[in-house]
């Protein structure tokens, strides 16, 4: 066994399931391994800072101090770039260059972080020598003008004046609403990965791009950023009325106070009883209630004043602060209150939840809106918002389709972007007993009900069988000490009768007719005896027991009475553990079958008697067939006629079970014997 168990590691080893122990090395050596060690495939533990990570275009980069490589991504991992990580892999030749691919093939290297690093001095470039490819994929930093911001699938791209073949990549941001539009006609300084991506597999044809992991490593050059916000400033209300050119690209600038903010989207500023909505891309959005001063593209949207392609920065001048105005509900669908920052009350009648929000429902007298709150943590002592409760809320009017949301509702309905979940105070709690709880209580009762119900028919069904269980056991018992008294009295006198008779007899000659007369006679007390016996019997017979089957109860009764010795013998046939019997229909059938095979014993002169019982899913069958002389034919016809009341006895109790009987002499088939076939209807049981 263990000689079969290294076996099968060895094979295991040799088709490259069971790896080596990863051996740690830096980049440079994985770079510089020798082609025969590279071809052993030994697992390498890399440590380094990840300056780029892709996963939906399965590109990713490491670097330490000696050098930068390639990951094959193959599959999400839970890193991102920035972080410090150890990295398992297999280092393969590639196509390209080196890289680092999983232990198995199709499979992502083993990334595992190890925290936050700090980013790499950045090895300064022009942007010809990484479009040429002479740069490395380490770190590196580069200068010059954007002329163009655009998309290529779900990534920003850059294109950098005078340099078009060289294109700047920023991975996930073409998912949001807006790109950073501001960055075009600035100066600025990149810093990212430079790399080869295919621009056709036939022929294989590489381009080099510039991978930049954010906005955060794209610097403005300061005297770009004053140029730009040298511009006019305009007041916030008539940013609607300046007719916008996007390809003259002219600036203005404004000045108000952050109201609300959608990180990679934009903010709401107000100044005074105005309000504006200004996109800005840029990675570092103001705070909340922060003076700021912007500039960007004038316009308007759908009749609301608009800034596209902002930037912006702290204004020290003094600015009054915005306090939320409380307008009549009606106001609130006005042009005026568009965009404002509003204080409104209301009941909540409907919460759930949507991806980084929570919104509710809510009425206020006869007008619904709802309300947008970031997903977050509620402040101490907030209770968790109920429907029901009555509820103040702050937050920004909106009122007309919006760059802030993704959808609007319909004309006539306004909704309000809270900050935080800070602008939201519950007023009073919703009454304990609301339409809700009512219903849980109410369905509660009635499956309590139902339950008592249903316990009270089950305890009736109890109550009942314990009653018949009792009765019957009290009529047993009543039934036991008849018998015993019978015996006691009755069978005792018949025996001591025949006894005198018997004596009697054998005084008196043979062949004189008062010994013939006394033999009579005592033949007569000896059938009453037997008789009185039987009747005993039938007053003693118990039910069947517990998981005991009418053909078990048979077979002891008959084996219990009647033994194979002699010249008769006897055979019982059936299936065990199927077909239990209630007491009255138990009791008839033994009886039945008792005196059938009796009367085969006495007078049949059989050699075998057998005894068959069957049942289906309609019936039962009590078969007794013997081998002997038969029964004449006016026997059977004439029970009641001498020497028969046996048959009789027959016919009266399958009368009372409401089967059917038949005497066949011979049966169908044989020269000769007697069949004795007792048919009992299932539902005939049910009514005894």
């Amino acid at each position: 066994m263990i000689r079969g168990l290294m076996v099968a590691l060895l094979l295991l080893a040799g088709s490259g399931y069971l790896c080596a122990e990863p051996v740690p090395c830096t980049i440079r050596e994985a770079l510089e391994m020798p082609d025969a060690e590279l071809a052993r495939q030994e697992p390498r533990v890399l440590k380094g800072l990840l300056t780029y990570y892709e996963p939906g275009h399965r590109m990713a980069f490491l670097q330490d101090g000696t050098g930068a490589i390639y990951l094959q991504i193959k599959n999400a991992q839970a890193v991102s770039a920035g972080d410090e990580v150890e990295v398992t892999g297999i280092v393969d030749p590639g196509i390209n260059g080196r890289n680092l691919r999983g232990l198995e093939a199709g499979r992502s290297p083993v990334i595992r972080t190890l925290g936050k690093g700090r980013w790499p001095e950045a090895a300064d470039a022009t942007a010809g020598e990484v479009a040429s490819g002479m740069s490395s994929s380490m770190w590196t930093r580069i200068e010059g003008r954007i002329g163009a911001v655009g998309t290529a699938g779900d990534r920003v791209r850059l294109t950098l004046e005078g340099h078009p073949e060289l294109p700047v990549y920023i991975p996930g941001s073409a998912r949001q609403v807006h790109v950073p539009g501001h960055l075009q006609g600035l100066r600025v300084r990149i810093s990212g990965v430079p790399a080869a991506s295919p621009l056709s597999t036939q022929p294989p044809v590489m381009q080099s791009v510039l991978l930049v992991p954010s906005l955060e490593h794209i610097g403005i050059f300061p005297e770009d950023r004053r140029e730009r916000f040298a511009t006019p400033e305009v007041m916030l209300h008539d940013l609607q009325w300046i007719p916008g050119d996007e390809n003259l690209r002219r600036f203005t600038r404004v000045r108000g106070v952050v109201t609300m903010v959608k990180p990679g989207r934009g903010f709401y500023l107000q100044r005074g009883t105005s309000s504006a909505w200004v996109q800005c891309a840029e990675s570092n959005p103001p705070a909340l209630n922060a003076r700021v001063e912007c500039s960007g593209i004038p316009g308007g949207y759908h009749g609301a004043g608009m800034l596209r392609d902002a930037m912006w920065q702290p204004f020290g001048e003094l600015l009054a602060a915005i306090e939320p105005i409380r307008a009549p509900m009606a106001e609130m669908i006005t042009d005026l209150v568009h965009g404002r920052l509003v204080d409104l009350e209301g009941v909540v009648v409907e919460n759930f939840k949507s991806p980084g929000e929570e919104i509710l429902i809510l009425n206020s007298g006869e007008i619904s809106f709802s309300a947008r709150l970031p997903v977050g943590t509620p402040p101490a002592g907030l209770p968790p918002v109920e429907r029901g409760s009555r509820v103040r809320i702050t937050g920004v009017c909106i009122n007309r389709p919006s760059p802030a949301v993704d959808s609007f509702g319909n004309e006539g309905h306004f909704q309000l972007l809270s900050r935080d979940v800070g602008d939201l105070a519950v007023l009073a709690r919703p009454p304990f007993w609301n339409t809700r709880r009512l219903g849980l209580l109410l369905a509660g009762l009635l499956v309590l009900f139902s339950a008592a119900g249903a316990w009270v028919v089950a305890l009736k069904r109890q109550v009942r069988q314990q009653e018949i269980v009792i009765r019957r056991q009290a009529v047993h018992e009543d039934r036991v000490r008849i018998a015993r008294e019978w015996h006691d009295t009755f069978e005792q006198h018949f025996a001591g009768l025949t006894m005198q008779l018997d004596a009697a007899a054998s005084v008196i000659a043979p062949g004189t007719l008062p010994r013939q007369m006394l033999e009579r006679a005592a033949e007569m007390a000896d059938h009453s005896r037997a008789e009185a016996r039987q009747a005993i019997w039938d007053l003693r017979a118990p039910e069947a027991g517990e998981g005991t089957s009418f053909f078990e109860e048979l077979e002891k009764s008959l084996r219990g009475t009647w033994t194979d010795e002699g010249a008769t013998r006897l055979e019982i046939h059936g299936m065990r553990g199927v077909g239990k019997l209630p007491f009255p229909a138990s009791a008839h059938l033994l009886r039945i079958a008792h005196e059938a095979v009796a009367n085969a014993h006495k007078h049949s002169s059989a050699s075998v008697v057998q005894v068959c019982w069957s049942e289906n899913a309609e019936a039962f069958e009590l078969l007794i067939e013997d081998d002997g002389k038969g029964i004449p034919p006016e026997a059977i016809g004439n029970a009641s006629a001498r020497g028969h009341f046996g048959l009789l006895g027959l016919r009266e109790r399958a009368h009372k079970l409401k089967a059917k009987l038949r005497i066949e002499s011979p049966p169908p088939g044989q020269g000769r014997g007697t069949a004795v076939i007792l048919e009992l209807p299932r539902t005939s049981i049910k009514d005894l």
